[in-house]
């Protein structure tokens, strides 16, 4: 694979991560083998050594390969370790007995806010073990030195964003790889800065808009697909949300993300 095609399939998985940690009510998500095993090796070994991934223990529930329902299914371990689901459907669990579960198919990966605090803290050369949790998932890394002072550099939730002083940029516009190696824009970020500390004082408004522009297009998109689901299962009823979402995930209007991400949204 040619170097700028490599360097765009790094930045699109960290997209997705990025995405999942905008979408997900807790703040921290699992990605599992299904969706890893598709990933270049070296992609998944970056994400490890930087931090942005850590193994996490084995799934205790899977999408059930046996037949074309897909269904999400809980996972049974017998006493000699090895793994298999047991069809949810009554009149089918005597033909189908049980279906065997691979064991790599148990691997998931976590990723979080805090990871991604840490890994963030290190690039600025903040001291990773110092960042404080806040609220609502939000963290301190650090403080920057600007051309007026130093202030404290947040990572916050909804959309993933590091903000200074109520000004805000969207993690994905300042993270990315290069070459294989993750790059934090830290130009933008002293810009930031520099502008969040002149701007200070009793006439300060925050300027939030791109940020509320954001919530909006998030808004948007997950609302789309869940037109589209409605739709799908109107012309196709007693499909599982597995089968409703990976048919969406062929759609533009899933805009890149994968069908496990769509089928956390429709409801």
């Amino acid at each position: 694979m040619k170097k700028s095609n490599m360097t765009e399939t790094y930045n699109a998985i960290l997209l997705s991560l990025i995405a999942e940690l905008n979408i997900t009510e807790q703040a921290s998500f699992f990605q599992g083998w299904d969706i890893v095993q598709t990933w270049p090796t070296e992609v998944m070994d970056s994400l490890l050594k930087v931090g942005l991934l850590e193994l996490a223990a084995d799934a205790k529930s899977l999408e059930c390969q046996g037949c074309e329902r897909r269904c999400f299914s809980d996972v049974i371990v017998s006493k000699n370790a090895h793994a298999f689901i047991v069809c949810e459907e009554p009149a089918m669990q005597n033909t189908m007995g049980r279906i065997i579960i691979p064991g790599e198919r148990l691997k998931q990966w976590k990723a979080s806010m805090k990871q991604f605090a840490r890994v963030i803290a290190g690039l600025l050369a903040f001291d990773k073990n110092g960042i404080q949790e806040t609220h609502e998932n939000n963290f301190l890394l650090g403080m920057s030195r600007g051309k007026h002072g130093r202030r404290w550099i947040s990572l916050v939730a909804k959309p993933l964003s590091l903000e200074i002083n109520n000004c805000f940029v969207p993690v994905e516009d300042v993270l990315f790889f290069e070459e294989g190696r993750l790059t934090l824009d830290k130009l933008s970020i002293d810009e930031l800065a520099n502008n969040a500390s002149r701007r200070l004082g009793k006439t300060y408004t925050p300027s939030t808009d791109k940020r509320e522009e954001q919530k909006m297009e998030t808004v948007v998109r997950h609302q789309d697909w869940q037109d589209a689901y409605l739709v799908l299962r109107a012309e196709k009823p007693n499909r599982t949300k597995t089968y409703y979402a990976k048919e969406i995930a062929k759609k533009a209007i899933a805009q890149g993300r994968d069908f496990e991400t769509i089928r956390r949204i429709i409801k």
